[in-house]
């Protein structure tokens, strides 16, 4: 073999082990470094993830399905990387009420508003209880996550349902057979048996059946300004959230969309009063629409529907005429109207500054926002409450308030204590919104609590 052959097949077996070394080296780095880019890739999505603030709650509860004074107990999970606070809170259901066991014992949570639970996810136990024989409640409990700037950024509700008794039990028909008496002849026998048959001496409570049925009633004008109506769910099963749209009395006319409205239970009411800035001359029609966009699931759409005139003079910017009583360039404004104190009787307050120790009381008041501008979200106070500890009321946030809006509130305090009581309210009590003036926006009520 030449000199120049044996070359050659050298040459090419060099070349061969250097693409394999290549390829070593090659595979050396991709195993040292792609699982790094792709970690940062990761770690690249999640702090996007964080700076968008997704997150979701995952809620369960040990048992859905309860007796009356039954505890139970609501988990929740989170994939939340926030600074924040974790939130309990349950819808107003009539004749519910739901305690909370805390560090402390078993406290009394206020239907509608938030319990703080703290900055982790875990547990609660709580206690569902119905005050209303022969019956059955859905109970929607929802945790929610608010950040450090009062942000919600996840929540998620469950459904429990509380029976006290058989909501089946009623009126009904028993059959007692009286003896036969046959005949003589065997071939005639015929049967005289007789049924008597009586009411069976069960007490009976009607149970709402079917789907939710928001209806609108008593809608009314006072004066020309102003429009307010009742909406109602007629219905069996809760609402959920919800809202309503209004026409103005203008030319043209606005369509104007209110804030999300509270759960509704099962005959369950609400009041609601909209004040208008500007107003049209001659009679102007108002036409108020509760869910308009049918989200609800009802047993009838026909009644959610009214309309009332407004009549009188134009006031307001763009009209001929003047109005004193609100001006659409001034800040918002809060102010609390007709503040009262009573009790609750079935779905109505009664207004009665006396009460019995032990007893049950309820304060209700108006929030209007008499400004021209929109409100932030709000809060309020209610201070010096009839008990011995003169513990103070700290409302969960409302959503904001637009020019002319306002809004009725109705709390409940049980067991209350014997004393003399100046008890205080104060609207945006943390002072989120700059106002006009700050002056109307507290109002207090006298309360006795005799033995």
């Amino acid at each position: 073999m030449s000199n120049t052959t044996t070359k050659s097949i050298i040459g090419k077996i060099l070349f061969v082990v250097g693409i394999i070394i290549i390829l070593i080296i090659l595979a050396s780095l991709i195993i040292r470094f792609v699982p790094k880019i792709f970690g940062g890739l990761a770690n690249i999505g999640s702090s996007v993830e964080n700076i968008l603030g997704k997150g979701e709650i995952s809620l369960t509860a040990s048992d859905v399905s309860l007796n009356n004074g039954e505890r139970f107990v609501v988990s929740w999970e989170s994939n939340i990387n926030k600074t924040g606070l974790y939130n309990i809170s349950h819808d107003c259901i009539d004749n519910v009420t739901v305690d909370i066991e805390t560090t402390v014992g078993a406290r009394r949570m206020i239907c509608g508003d938030s319990f703080t639970l703290g900055p982790e996810a875990g547990s609660v136990t709580l206690i569902a209880n119905l005050n209303k024989n022969n019956a059955f409640a859905d109970i929607p409990v929802s945790i929610n996550f608010v950040d450090e700037n009062k942000k919600q950024i996840a929540t998620d509700t469950i459904v429990v349902t509380i029976q006290n008794g058989d909501p089946n039990a009623g009126t009904g028909i028993s059959a007692q057979p009286i003896e036969n008496e046959d005949t003589e002849s065997s071939a005639k026998t015929t049967s005289n048996t007789r049924i008597t048959s009586q009411q069976r001496s069960v007490a009976y409570t009607p149970v709402a059946t079917g789907p939710a049925d928001l209806s609108i009633a008593n809608i009314s004008a006072a004066g020309n300004n102003r429009v307010s109506f009742t909406a109602t769910n007629n219905g069996g099963r809760n609402t959920g959230v919800w809202f309503f749209t209004y026409t103005t009395p203008t030319n043209p006319k606005e369509t104007i969309t209110s804030p999300l409205q509270m759960s509704l239970g099962p005959n369950q009411s609400i009041l609601y009063t909209v004040t208008f800035a500007a107003k049209s001359a001659g009679n102007q029609n108002v036409v108020v629409q509760l869910d308009p966009n049918n989200s609800i699931s009802e047993s009838s759409e026909t009644n959610n529907v009214g309309t009332v005139t407004l009549s009188g003079n134009a006031f307001g910017a763009g009209s001929s005429g003047t109005n004193n009583d609100y001006n659409s360039r001034d800040d918002a404004d809060f102010r609390i109207l007709n503040l009262e104190v009573g009790r609750i009787s079935g779905n109505r307050f009664v207004e009665d500054d006396e009460a019995e120790d032990g007893d049950d009381i309820a304060i209700r008041f108006v929030v209007k926002n008499q400004g021209g501008d929109e409100t932030e979200d709000w809060r309020f106070n209610i201070k010096n409450l009839p008990y011995d500890d003169d513990d103070t009321f700290r409302s969960r946030e409302y959503d904001s308030l637009k020019p002319g809006q306002s809004l009725e509130i109705v709390v409940e305090f049980e067991n209350i204590e014997e004393g003399n009581y100046d008890i205080e309210v104060e609207v945006d009590s943390d002072k989120d919104t700059r106002e006009e003036s700050e002056r109307n926006n507290s109002d207090s009520v006298d309360l006795e609590v005799e033995n």
